[in-house]
């Protein structure tokens, strides 16, 4: 385990909720707000999350190709796109958005 991942770097202890974050820091200092803070982005994302459809691309760039992702088996598994429309090394997964539609929904 790291030094970083302690809240220690270069033999100083940094105080926080997170090492890399002091923006909200720790002990009897600390900002009370936090956790309000964070009940407020949950809400904000369980807002926006069901009302976004998310795809992969399946349409084509200017130049005619379809991004292909697949997943690159070096002792961790990534996913990257294929070239041409990638670089077969860069972990990344492209994805369509919109708003979801009504035709979106299965009827039963």
């Amino acid at each position: 385990m790291g030094g970083a991942s302690l809240g220690i770097k270069d033999g100083m202890k940094y105080p926080g909720v997170y090492a890399t974050m002091m923006t909200f820091l720790g002990g009897g200092r600390a900002c009370i707000g936090f956790k309000f803070a964070e009940m407020e982005i949950k809400q904000v994302l369980t807002t926006l999350v069901p009302r976004i459809h998310f795809a992969l691309p399946a349409s084509p760039n200017e130049d005619g190709h379809v991004k292909e992702i697949y997943w690159k088996m070096n002792g961790l598994q990534v996913p990257v796109v294929r070239p041409p429309c990638g670089d077969d090394v860069t972990v990344q997964v492209p994805l369509d958005l919109r708003r979801v539609r009504e035709g979106d929904f299965v009827a039963d």
